[in-house]
């Protein structure tokens, strides 16, 4: 897992905590919240990453390290993840997002099932890459 810039956390941490949804968060180790959400939402625990890709092996490795999380996100708009990571991770309740998604799926309580969409309803896949 590549690690953060400290100017990608912080501009994380800002945006979660602006969020309507969110009550708090703490950090649990570096890289690694507890997101607690009001209106009796669920809460998350989420890894942050700065891999460009996010993939498989990247789930299995984070699984490893942080073995109760259940939301990656990879910090930079510029990142993304696998289409195989994301329905991986979707069997097993865990969220894999870039940061508009996340900002989204906070609104959720089943927030890994978020799927960003169009005016017309139809999905967009802002951090899907093939594979």
């Amino acid at each position: 897992m590549n690690k953060p810039r400290q100017n990608s956390i912080n501009f994380i941490e800002d945006r979660l905590l602006s969020h309507s949804k969110v009550e708090s968060i703490e950090k649990i180790q570096d890289y690694y919240y507890l997101i607690k959400r009001n209106s009796g939402l669920r809460d998350i625990r989420l890894v942050l990453s700065d891999d460009y890709t996010v993939g498989i092996a990247d789930l299995i490795q984070i699984k490893e390290t942080y073995p109760d999380m259940n939301a990656i996100l990879t910090v930079s708009s510029w990142n993304g993840y696998t289409k195989s990571v994301k329905i991986e991770a979707k069997k097993e309740n865990i969220g894999v997002f870039v940061p508009r998604e996340l900002l989204g799926a906070l609104n959720l309580d089943q927030y890994w099932k978020y799927i960003k969409m169009d005016d017309d309803g139809e999905p967009i896949d802002f951090g899907g890459r093939s594979g």
